[in-house]
């Protein structure tokens, strides 16, 4: 009899704690982001000399399980007061707005940066920032600080 009622009682236990033990989902909470293409710390901010002549990379990007449709992400591009569009730079992507393709997971905003010295008086950069997107993802890293919803580029003189 008490060998019955300890197979019951390890049964039961059992049962129990079988019962309990459910399938968790991964943590899946989707964001956009943006960083310079070729920077792998996520840095929110990067240079570029005052001397270069080069197309820069910055990436608008999607940390999400794959997509069954197209995700529309509005952006600002802001420009200090130090630095002028045809002098210093140009805008290769233009607009204010990428779309990610479904099952694609980041597209490139390009900046062709022109040689000219600047006035390091004056506010030489310019700011990517993510605005809004079609689908109500968090804008930046999730949490309170918003890393990587924008990138600052400051041109500097060397």
């Amino acid at each position: 009899m008490i060998r019955n009622m300890k197979y019951l009682l390890f049964a039961a236990a059992a049962v129990l704690l079988l019962g309990a033990c459910e399938k968790e989902e991964p943590y899946d909470h989707p964001f956009v982001y943006v960083i310079q293409a070729d920077d792998t710390s996520y840095a929110a901010t990067s240079t570029v000399s005052s001397q270069a002549t080069v197309v820069r990379t910055y990436n608008v990007c999607l940390s999400s399980k794959s997509l069954e449709e197209n995700l529309v992400v509005d952006y600002s591009f802001t420009v200090g007061n130090g630095l002028t569009e045809g002098v210093d730079f140009e805008r290769v992507t233009t607009g204010s707005q990428v779309v990610i393709p479904a099952g694609v997971y980041s597209v490139p905003i390009r900046i062709r940066w022109l040689p000219n010295e600047i006035d390091t008086s004056k506010d030489n950069t310019v700011t990517i920032r993510i605005e809004s997107n079609s689908l109500g993802f968090t804008n930046g890293f999730p949490g309170p600080d918003e890393m990587s919803r924008q990138h600052t580029i400051r041109k500097i003189n060397n």
